[in-house]
């Protein structure tokens, strides 16, 4: 009986841990009872369909940065800095979805039974990952 139960939860902790996806986003809007409207992204553009899920209500979100490996052709999110006011996120996106042209927020969310326990709002909003060089020399 003691194996079995041991195999019960080991089995039951690799689902939990199963079902939790880190997903790349676009999120443009969060209301004020925590629920996050997002969009799913692949090679940077919207695809599918909106979708919602609720912040927890011990989420963590940070700012961060953004990195493209072109060797094995990976996108890498990095944390910059300390959590993020759950006011001041929300100010970001609103104002990610008045001026950047994918309309809303970059974002790396972690998922887990369509709750949001972490989310890291990348720099530059929804139009990039920074400011373009030019190639004329600087003008």
């Amino acid at each position: 009986m003691r194996k079995f139960m041991c195999a019960a939860v080991v089995t039951l902790c690799t689902v939990m841990i199963a079902q939790a996806e880190i997903q790349q986003v676009i999120i443009s809007k969060i209301a004020d009872d925590g629920t996050v409207t997002y969009k799913k992204t692949e090679k940077g553009q919207a695809t599918g369909e909106e979708m919602t899920a609720k912040l927890a209500k011990d989420a963590k979100i940070f700012k961060g940065k953004g990195t493209f490996n072109k060797e094995d052709k990976t996108f890498k999110v990095e944390k910059v800095g300390d959590a993020v006011e759950r006011a001041a996120v929300k100010e970001m996106v609103t104002t990610a979805v008045e001026k950047s042209k994918a309309k809303g927020q970059r974002a790396q969310i972690d998922v887990s039974g369509g709750t949001i326990s972490e989310a890291i709002l990348l720099q530059g909003g929804g139009g990039g990952f920074g400011k373009k060089k030019k190639k004329d020399g600087g003008n």
